[in-house]
């Protein structure tokens, strides 16, 4: 019987792009046998497993051509399998080439994101382990950028979120565009929609209200500080947040320890906050907002 020289290599790369947002279609390439009496090969494809019994015959393709576009149910979160057979014209058919794999990053839905949600007044942290995958390459070769936003600013920081509403007390729907796209250049795209909600923690002692003054702070008028009195026994961290959201001053405070606490108007470089609006944020234990109001700065 006639032996039939393998296939030596089997390339996949990305040929198309859905307009709706993500890699939908595999080019696999392969270097031609190059004897005369060739005529055809048979490519065969698995899903998200490499075992040869789990391979079914997918095309047929005419010699010479030597490389075939997939396009049938590839979807953003799946790995694909492929090896090929040459055959020639009296049937012999040659040994399976190498296998070859490509996997495919994926965003998932929205709702699972656990972020239909958030609490105004804070910078929040989404975990994105298991929200952003690749089947075959780590979360952290991954690009992920953010894009789009609608009522918010995002950002990436390697294995999870920062989601701020702008202006910070905002309230209401926000959204944004997120892509992912893996080192082979496959990508995926989900704009994730949510609202921001004003949930503030009611404190079990909240006997005495809080006091923020002066409020205005004018240092014309021999203001030096502005003073946080009856703070509430839960309170952990206090922050400070321009209103388009940038964070500007961030401290941990013991509010079991001391109802009072002073602030120098200034940010986390110590340097002077200028004239303006700002948000404060008393937040307390697992980054939950406690109380949060405006602040005016008269220079």
């Amino acid at each position: 019987m006639k032996i039939i020289i393998p296939v030596c290599f089997l390339f996949i790369f990305m040929l198309q792009l859905a307009a709706f947002g993500q890699t939908d279609s595999l080019n696999i390439s392969w270097n031609a046998n190059t004897e005369p009496d060739m005529k055809d090969y048979i490519l065969y494809r698995s899903v998200n497993s490499g075992e040869l019994s789990n391979f079914e015959e997918w095309s047929i393709i005419p010699h010479p051509n030597t490389h075939y576009v997939d396009m049938v149910d590839i979807t953003p979160g799946n790995e694909y399998f492929y090896y090929l057979v040459a055959r020639d014209l009296d049937n012999n058919v040659s040994p399976n080439s190498a296998i070859a794999s490509q996997g495919l990053p994926a965003i998932a839905p929205g709702v699972d994101l656990g972020i239909d949600s958030l609490p105004t007044g804070v910078t929040s942290r989404v975990n994105m382990t298991g929200y952003v995958y690749d089947p075959d390459d780590p979360l952290d070769s991954l690009f992920v950028l953010p894009g789009e936003e609608k009522a918010c600013t995002v950002r990436w920081m390697g294995d999870y979120l920062e989601i701020t509403p702008v202006p910070i007390d905002y309230t209401g729907a926000a959204g944004f565009e997120l892509t992912v796209t893996d080192p082979d250049s496959f990508w995926d795209r989900q704009y994730i929609n949510f609202i921001f909600t004003d949930t503030e923690i009611v404190p079990e002692e909240s006997a005495q209200e809080l006091i923020v003054a002066p409020n205005p702070f004018r240092p014309s008028r021999g203001h030096e500080m502005v003073y946080f009195e009856n703070l509430p026994a839960a309170a952990s961290e206090i922050q400070i947040y321009s209103v388009s959201g940038e964070l500007l001053y961030d401290k941990p405070v013991n509010g079991s320890q001391t109802h009072r606490w002073e602030w120098p108007v200034v940010n986390d470089r110590n340097q002077k906050l200028a004239s303006g609006l700002y948000i404060y944020v008393i937040k307390g234990e697992g980054n939950k907002k406690i109380k949060s109001g405006k602040l005016a700065v008269i220079r």
